[in-house]
């Protein structure tokens, strides 16, 4: 288990490294119930979700530390016209924490039992969260708390990116996924994305313009196809591009770099 504390960036990076280094899925179902302890929560229920145009049946399991028969019967209502909760992580995106919403719907009897079924195995409340992995390829994941808890957005993202992190890898260790490849300068700017730095400090802290940074931002969307920061770092972080650069020191992410510098008339 690792020695940092929970919130700490480096926590997840940390996690993302130990994923990598997985080449089974026991052994990275492993690591990501020890990220997930660190946290707090007790238990994870996931699932691949059918999505594109449709959210009735084809749900498969991914993980479940519930006794068989809560995953069954989890796995058996898990739609959107019967699940409130569910429901409301479609629409918002998530993360969704249980305690927030739950005195906003009619539950139905069957959602009724299957909250009294995680609560007699120690649920207080829980955090919904959906990520992509693919096109038409999504999950959910119910990561379970015993007691009522109060997560900031950074907590909740974290928490969020963790689960992108095991969905995506699994399904890499499946099917040996690979995306295109990033300059030494392009994983540079990632791994100051990823550790939450403007554009602005990024710079300062490679000693390149402002407008330099801006260029290969812009030109990481494009070549990951991403549409966020957030996102762009999830798919860089789960292709296993960064994680050599995560096991430097810091030091060695600063400073000069092998030249492959856009020229100023890039936009």
């Amino acid at each position: 288990m690792t020695s940092q504390t929970p919130g700490d960036p480096l926590f997840l990076e940390k996690f993302i490294v130990d994923a990598h280094d997985c080449h089974a899925v026991c052994a990275l179902r492993e690591h990501f119930l020890s990220f997930l302890e660190n946290y707090g929560v007790t238990d994870v229920i996931g699932h691949v979700m059918p999505f594109g145009g449709t959210f009735k049946g084809g749900w498969e399991p991914i993980i479940s530390t519930f006794p068989k028969e809560v995953t069954d019967f989890y796995r058996g209502i898990t739609d959107v016209e019967r699940d409130p909760f569910l429901n409301r992580l479609l629409m918002t995106g998530g993360p969704v924490l249980h305690s927030e919403v739950k005195n906003a719907f009619n539950w139905s009897e069957q959602t009724a039992r299957m909250s009294e079924m995680m609560r007699d195995n120690g649920m207080r409340d829980s955090l919904g969260v959906m990520t992509l992995a693919g096109p038409g390829l999504a999950a959910v994941f119910a990561l379970v708390f015993p007691r009522e808890v109060d997560l900031d957005e950074t907590k909740r993202m974290t928490l969020q990116m963790g689960c992108y992190v095991f969905f995506k890898r699994q399904q890499q260790l499946k099917n040996d996924g690979t995306s295109a490849s990033l300059t030494p300068r392009e994983r540079q700017i990632m791994v100051g994305i990823l550790r939450g730095q403007t554009n602005p400090l990024i710079a300062d802290q490679l000693g390149i313009s402002e407008h330099t940074v801006d260029t290969y931002v812009r030109r990481l969307f494009a070549k990951v196809e991403a549409s966020s920061r957030l996102e762009l770092a999830m798919k860089c972080l789960c292709a296993g591009q960064l994680v050599n650069f995560l096991l430097k020191k810091n030091d060695e992410l600063l400073g000069p770099d092998p030249v492959d510098e856009p020229s100023a008339g890039v936009i």
